[in-house]
């Protein structure tokens, strides 16, 4: 199935069946990309994939790789993949939508940070998807 762009009307009619996971910086801003339309829908979940919002994009500290590798995985873990884990434990028979190319668009972490978005990548493959 091609990957298209989500509506603010599907995520709102789908609330009790799907969630959908999309990539954002940690300020929770989204306001570029999926991140605009899914940014603060309860069935909404981020993958933090820049530290300060895309307006800066050429500052180092905004960009994951200002810190040790292991100190961002564990942040993402902790902030980003644990609230995903716990709500398919009591939610399983939800679709789950991964929005396409997470930590691809302005994060660039293919560039910027390609360890980063191998651990992203790495978990996201552990989900029941359906996009």
């Amino acid at each position: 199935m091609k990957p298209h762009w989500i509506t603010e009307d599907e995520i709102i009619a789908n609330k009790h069946t799907h969630i959908y996971i999309y990539g954002d910086d940690k300020t929770g801003k989204a306001f570029l990309g999926q991140g605009e339309v899914c940014a603060g829908k309860s069935n909404c979940f981020p993958i933090w994939t820049r530290i300060w919002p895309c307006q800066n994009l050429t500052a180092h500290s905004a960009m994951w790789n200002s810190l040790p590798l292991k100190l961002a995985a564990e942040t993402i873990e902790h902030n980003c993949f644990k609230p995903i884990e716990e709500f398919l434990h009591t939610s399983p028979d939800h679709i789950v939508k991964v929005l396409p190319k997470i930590g691809q668009g302005c994060a660039n972490l293919q560039k910027y940070n390609p360890e980063l978005l191998k651990f992203i990548q790495e978990f996201l493959a552990t989900l029941p998807t359906n996009i």
